[in-house]
């Protein structure tokens, strides 16, 4: 489906970032030129010039917002700060939640929004293994590391998902407000699919693709780290 002008003043990004510079910029430019003007942009205590660059689009995107986290909290934290934000604003319709680095195509938007709003669900997750093209472009350690969390979430949900650690979401203020997102860094991924069915929420898994760079590449998760959210996500649940 397309999405009107009307509908993207109903859609709130919520856009956490951690040292992202001219990344963020770009990303937020994109949005801002396909008519989405609600994006709230969660500064988690990043030491670069992020805060000062994102100020600096104040004049051309009126509805820019920047939150500030004084020190780094983690991405789940800053999710959190910007979806509680997005509940308090009246014309929010749909939380778009959504990576600072520019991994997530806007171009995929629609699948999501095509199913929130036929009813179909109440929150809709991108998926990184429905479609065959978007496999591809998957790195190799990267999808072993992604399918040794699918076990993971089942361990905690007993509910089989296709892709557990994709931040590219789209939900309604129903949905939004069930979901207790209380782990600060990236197990919370993991969380909010568990939330999402102990709480029996409406959902449905869409097509998305990961544009890979050496970038984006370099500040994802390293094995050490996923082990550390394995763990710390398996002790919270006993």
């Amino acid at each position: 489906m397309n999405i009107n002008q009307n509908l993207k003043n109903e859609i709130y990004f919520v856009i956490p970032a951690y040292n992202e510079g001219m990344e963020l910029i770009k990303v937020l430019d994109n949005l801002h030129e396909n008519g989405f003007s609600n994006l709230i942009v969660i500064d988690d205590g990043s030491t670069d010039s992020s805060a000062l660059n994102i100020t600096s689009l104040n004049t051309k995107i009126n509805n820019l917002v920047l939150l500030e986290h004084v020190i780094n909290r983690g991405q789940g934290a800053a999710l959190k700060t910007g979806i509680d934000f997005a509940l308090d604003c009246d014309d929010c319709k749909y939380i778009v939640t959504f990576d600072s680095d520019g991994q997530h195509r806007l171009s995929d938007l629609h699948h999501f929004i095509t199913e929130l709003e036929i009813g179909t669900c109440d929150i809709a997750i991108g998926s990184r293994f429905i479609n065959p093209e978007s496999k591809k472009n998957i790195p190799f350690k990267k999808k072993i590391l992604l399918k040794g969390a699918l076990f993971v979430t089942y361990y905690l949900s007993r509910n089989w998902f296709t892709d557990t650690h994709n931040g590219y979401r789209v939900m309604n203020k129903t949905a939004a407000r069930k979901i207790n997102i209380s782990l600060d860094r990236f197990e919370h991924a993991s969380e909010i699919l568990n939330e999402v069915v102990v709480n029996k929420i409406p959902y449905k898994e869409v097509p998305v693709i990961i544009d890979y760079t050496e970038y984006s590449i370099a500040k994802g998760q390293k094995i050490s780290n996923a082990i550390k959210i394995l763990v710390k996500m398996i002790f919270k649940t006993n």
